[in-house]
């Protein structure tokens, strides 16, 4: 169920026709009050609530993995591009970024952190506008996909080679990651372990003693392809 769904009629007719509802990313409160208010049984997932049955991916873990595997790589100057920080996963990720820099005793400078839309076009324009004005790093986190392949074609603009000149990192190990060129670095989640969970959350949510503030977190890994190297000494 996406966001079109809002309609209390559409929601409704939802409700007749299923026993547990998905409801993939960010919904306002109103829809779960009206879904409440059905009696309808969901499942949130890629976001998270306390009074819902969530299944997330552990952003902060994954960020993590991306900032530490760029610094055993001898990366210490690193820029990040968020999406929109007002959504759980960006603003996960964000957090994320920032605590996995510290604690890997690595700067965090304001210039080299910056926030689009989280789209490929906003990636191209914030990585272009980033490069512009510094080229004091050697790798960049991207908070998704969409956003590091952006960030590749604007560096590719600028005559910068990647992974020799900038490394690139992307988040959610999408199939776009095998269409780029070099193919995309990328942190995400297995699957079948995704799937698992969310029949876990399933089976909480047709239990319905316990429903609300129960949060399934699936810790991602990362998928090393050709848009990471060493850093350049």
């Amino acid at each position: 169920m996406n966001k079109s769904s809002e309609d209390s009629a559409e929601l409704e007719k939802f409700a007749d026709s299923s026993e547990i509802a998905f409801f993939f990313g960010s919904f306002g409160k109103s829809i779960r009050d009206a879904a409440d208010k059905l009696g309808l049984k969901y499942i949130i997932v890629s976001d998270f609530t306390p009074e819902s049955i969530s299944v997330v991916v552990d952003n902060i873990t994954g960020i993590s993995l991306a900032v530490g595997y760029l610094k055993s790589l001898g990366h210490r100057q690193i820029a990040f591009i968020n999406g929109n920080s007002s959504r759980y996963n960006d603003a996960e990720r964000y957090r994320g970024f920032i605590s996995s820099m510290y604690r890997e005793k690595l700067t965090v400078s304001e210039d080299l952190v910056m926030e689009c839309a989280g789209t490929s076009d906003s990636g191209y324009e914030c990585a272009m506008r980033l490069r512009n004005e510094t080229d004091k790093f050697t790798a960049l986190v991207a908070a998704n996909d969409m956003i590091a392949l952006g960030a590749m074609k604007a560096f590719s603009a600028l005559g910068l080679k990647i992974p020799a000149d900038i490394s690139v990192l992307g988040f959610d190990n999408t199939e776009q990651c095998l269409y780029s060129t070099p193919w995309l670095t990328s942190v995400g989640v297995d699957t079948v372990i995704f799937a698992k969970r969310m029949m876990s959350a399933c089976l909480e949510a047709k239990d319905g003693s316990r429903h609300g503030a129960v949060k399934y977190s699936v810790i991602p890994e990362l998928f090393i392809r050709e848009s990471v190297s060493e850093a350049k000494q």
